[in-house]
Formats: C-alpha cells, sequence, structure tokens
C-alpha cells in the first residue's frame, strides 16, 4: 500500500514538473532562435562590408573617408554580432538589452557609411547641382546596399532585442516566484509518508492492545 502511494506521487510531482517547465523551456528556446536569427546577419554583412571596404581601398588612388567606410563600419557590424551570440549563449535580460544597444549603434554606423558611400557615385557641379557619376564603381553600390542592408537589420535587431530582453526579465521574475522545486517537493512528500506511516504503526499497536484485553 505504502509503495504504491508512493509510485503514485512520484507521477504526480513529474506530470505536475513537466507541465510547468515545458512552456518555460519553449519560451527560452524561442528567444534564443529569435536572437540567433538576429545576430547571424550582422556578422555576414560585416564580412562582405569589409572584403568591399577592401576592394575599394585596393582600387582608389587616394584613400578617402568614402573609401574606408566600409571596413570600420563592418568591424562595428561584427562587435553587435558578437553582442548578439554572446546575449543567445547567456540568456539574461543585460546582455540582450546590450545586443539592442549596439544594433542602434550599428543602425548609426550604417547611415553615416551610407552618407560617405553616396560621395563616391556624384558629381557636384560649380553651380550646385548634383548629379551621378557616370563611370559608377559596382563595388561601392554594392557597399551602400550592404550598408543599407545593415541598417534595415540593425532596426530589427534592436526592436527584437528590448522585447527580448524584457521577455528574459518577466521569465526570470517568474522563475524566482515559480512554485518549489522538485526536490522541495519531493521532502515534503516524504515527510507526508512519513508522518503516514507512523499513524498506520499507532493505530496498529493500538488494535493489538486492543486484542490483547479482549483475549485477558
Amino acid at each position: 500500500m505504502t509503495s504504491n502511494s508512493n509510485r503514485s506521487n512520484h507521477q504526480e510531482l513529474e506530470e505536475d514538473e513537466s507541465e510547468s517547465s515545458v512552456p518555460t523551456h519553449l519560451t527560452l528556446l524561442m528567444i534564443q532562435i529569435v536572437a540567433l536569427c538576429l545576430a547571424i546577419p550582422h556578422l555576414f554583412i560585416a564580412a562582405a562590408s569589409v572584403l568591399i571596404g577592401l576592394a575599394l581601398v585596393s582600387k582608389a588612388p587616394v584613400v578617402l573617408a568614402n573609401t574606408i567606410a566600409p571596413i570600420w563600419s563592418g568591424g562595428i557590424y561584427f562587435v553587435t554580432g558578437l553582442f548578439g551570440l554572446f546575449a543567445v549563449k547567456r540568456k539574461t535580460s543585460y546582455t540582450m538589452c546590450c545586443f539592442a544597444g549596439f544594433s542602434v549603434v550599428s543602425l548609426m554606423a550604417g547611415t553615416i557609411s551610407l552618407q560617405l558611400l553616396r560621395v563616391g557615385i556624384i558629381d557636384n557641379t560649380t553651380d550646385g547641382q548634383v548629379s551621378l557619376k557616370e563611370d559608377i564603381d559596382t563595388s561601392t553600390v554594392v557597399a551602400m546596399a550592404l550598408a543599407g542592408a545593415e541598417c534595415i537589420t540593425s532596426v530589427l535587431s534592436g526592436i527584437a532585442g528590448f522585447m527580448l530582453a524584457n521577455s528574459l526579465r518577466q521569465w526570470s521574475g517568474l522563475e524566482e516566484t515559480a512554485e518549489p522545486t522538485k526536490e522541495q517537493l519531493m521532502a515534503e512528500r516524504q515527510e507526508e509518508i512519513r508522518k503516514q506511516k507512523q499513524q498506520e504503526k499507532r493505530l496498529m499497536q493500538k488494535a493489538r492492545l486492543a486484542r490483547t484485553y479482549q483475549k485477558m
């Protein structure tokens, strides 16, 4: 009888734990997947931007601000991507806020890079007119496209990063105020079982004493 009650208690405990832990684990897994999907594009854009920047520097007779813009901005994109991977690994609201904050920095870097690269494809005339150059370098156009893609990615990762940080903060708060752990519940159940056994022993002793008195 006692073994059956122990077995049923263990089964109920495992069912309660699985029901309470599955949504939490799924939520945390979804946060990790979203953060990873936001961090990886920063790294790819950073690598492509640095390569395009090196190509521009190698072809330019004089190194100007617009030719090296993809290189330093690519470095910022890369740091942002690393912060995203770090946030995925640590899974804390603080690291996710850092990722979102660096996404804002990447947005600023991409915007500045776009403005600098624009100088490489336009001609300023003496009368104040602005026109596109006839021989536009393809590498400059690709660098501008990468900077624009980084701006879009930074906006998305910045907004989503702050939302994920808020979700992690709420999740950690729920975890702190969650129900007792499995070990605590097991200890409580074991204590209840021990008290139940003691009560059964007392009843059996009383029954034996009653039978003894009846025989006398």
